[in-house]
């Protein structure tokens, strides 16, 4: 039995290797790799549930599964690396192969910091630290690289830094050859990865010090870069050294430099080599709107934004779709502030034309039907109810209700297999994730809305379960009606209408507010 599924392990990589990437495979490859995942999870699960001497030899296993988690990431599914990645982590503990078990959750906590679980992420790193005791390893030194993107994501500069500083120290005594085994890149490589990011948490962190401590920073960073100059960097390093050069002018506010740099990272296909392949070209579309920010070309700023989340998404690079979504907030929300006359509406329409590049069926379809649908009903609520619903915060709400999923991942959103428990409690985020970005850009009132659009009448509902007030109420009865008559989506049959209505009015009081569903059948 156990060959023959370790035969299968190797066929299902093979298959991996030469399947397209997710967002452009076709509807055949994607029902295929669902049904080769669903089968590793299975055959997984029966493994750990199964005492340490009726496994098959957990190492020689390894091998096979290792290759697994870079290639899943490298086809856009994050969602999978993560799951089965920490599934087959445990396994690996659960025998006593911690080193193999470290690399396994290199990915797990990758994945972690690109959905957002940051304090999860930290906490399998400091796991991974007492586990390893103090031994210097090449999984390790690759997993503290991970905790310090973690750090320098969430703006800790300073224990960023401290990581990055700690795997350099880790990774100098190991040997070349180590680090092809366990990571399949050189070591030259891995060095030269941990040097530039240190250069570019010390530019992240120059970008909002005071003028004396910039120009301090500014000056490590040349330090470095002549540092770097000295070494035989990779050819996808030596076009990265563009990045940081753009970088360090625009600190330095010189933008025609910057500009300069990034002109030879204009290739769609200039991709960085390495431990990992990076798309420059959304790199470049991130610091072009930046330094438009600074010039106070806000418009421009935003179509710069916008071609990185498109491009971002198009490779399916993760970490880079954070930082963009981070620099877009800050695009939308200067862009508001430079058009005193300019309505909100064209903000909310900003968004969600933000949601729609990364997902079709949510950013324009069904966002757009929820808010029309709102309207409609606050319509009816207000006329026959007697209620007074702000109609345009409606509109707007039910337009946005879903904008929390430009933090979820792709291979989530569009996923087509069956959702484990753990996958459903990511895609529940979304709501609050919602109301942070909207009051990120100073729309509490309608974030308050948005945050309860799954909540229930019987406090089952989700981030808080607590009934939603009567707004909240209202798009949450459209969010479903809309979700379950839509033909768009792959993993669910659309529903006719008259048999929603009559399943909402069965559960209404008990989930949903009754004047909510009542005005809704009316419609």
């Amino acid at each position: 039995m156990w060959d023959k599924e370790l035969s299968w392990i190797r066929g299902f990589a093979r298959d991996l290797e030469a399947r397209p990437a997710l967002p452009e495979a076709s509807p055949e490859d994607l029902e295929e790799h669902s049904r080769q995942v669903v089968h590793l999870q299975d055959l997984f699960s029966l493994l750990a549930s199964l005492p340490a001497s009726r496994r098959p030899e957990i190492s020689a296993w390894d091998d096979e599964v290792a290759p697994l988690w870079r290639r899943l990431f490298a086809k856009g599914d994050d969602i999978d690396r993560y799951v089965l990645g920490d599934l087959w982590a445990s396994i690996l503990m659960d025998s006593g192969e911690i080193e193999r078990a470290t690399r396994a959750l290199v990915g797990v906590v990758a994945s972690a910091r690109n959905f957002y679980l940051f304090d999860e992420g930290l906490a399998r790193c400091q796991e991974a630290r007492e586990l390893c005791a103090g031994k210097s390893i090449v999984p390790l030194a690759q997993l503290i690289n991970v905790e310090g993107s973690i750090h320098s994501i969430q703006g800790d500069f300073e224990a960023a830094e401290r990581s990055y500083n700690d795997a350099l120290a880790m990774a100098m005594p190991l040997d070349d050859k180590d680090f092809q085994i366990w990571i399949g890149a050189t070591k030259s490589d891995f060095l030269s990865q941990e040097q530039f990011n240190l250069i570019e948490t010390w530019l992240e962190k120059a970008e909002t010090a005071p003028p004396s401590e910039r120009n301090l920073l500014a000056e490590q960073v040349r330090s470095k870069l002549a540092a770097l100059d000295a070494m035989r960097l990779s050819a996808g390093f030596s076009r990265f050294r563009s990045v940081s050069v753009a970088q360090l002018a625009i600190v330095e506010r010189d933008f025609a430099k910057a500009r300069q740099a990034l002109l030879s990272l204009g290739e769609a296909d200039n991709i960085v080599e390495g431990p990992y392949k990076y798309p420059l070209l959304t790199v470049r579309c991130r610091l072009e709107s930046r330094i438009c920010q600074l010039e106070g070309d806000w418009p421009g700023a935003y179509e710069w934004v916008r071609g990185a989340l498109k491009e971002g998404l198009r490779h399916a690079f993760p970490t880079e779709e954070q930082m963009v979504l981070a620099e877009a907030l800050k695009v939308l929300k200067g862009l508001g502030a430079s058009r005193q006359s300019r309505p909100e509406a064209g903000l909310v329409s900003d968004l969600v034309q933000l949601l729609e590049d990364k997902d079709w069926y949510t950013g324009r379809s069904h966002s757009q039907s929820v808010g029309a649908l709102a309207r409609r009903v606050g319509e009816v609520l207000n006329h026959a109810f007697e209620t007074a619903m702000d109609l345009g915060r409606l509109n707007m709400a039910g337009l946005l209700h879903d904008i929390g999923k430009l933090r979820c991942p792709w291979s989530l959103l569009n996923k087509i297999g069956p959702i484990t428990p753990r996958e459903r409690a990511l895609l529940h985020q979304h709501s609050e994730h919602g109301a942070a970005i909207l009051r990120t850009i100073g729309m509490d009132d309608i974030a308050a809305i948005v945050e309860q659009h799954h909540e229930t009448m019987n406090g089952s509902g989700y981030p808080k379960g607590v009934p939603p007030k009567p707004m909240g109420a209202v798009v949450a009865v459209c969010d479903v009606y809309e979700a379950s008559v839509t033909p768009n989506r792959r993993y669910k049959e659309p529903k006719a209408p008259e048999a929603i209505i009559e399943e909402l009015k069965t559960l209404s009081g008990i989930l949903y507010w009754p004047p909510a569903v009542e005005a809704l059948a009316r419609l």
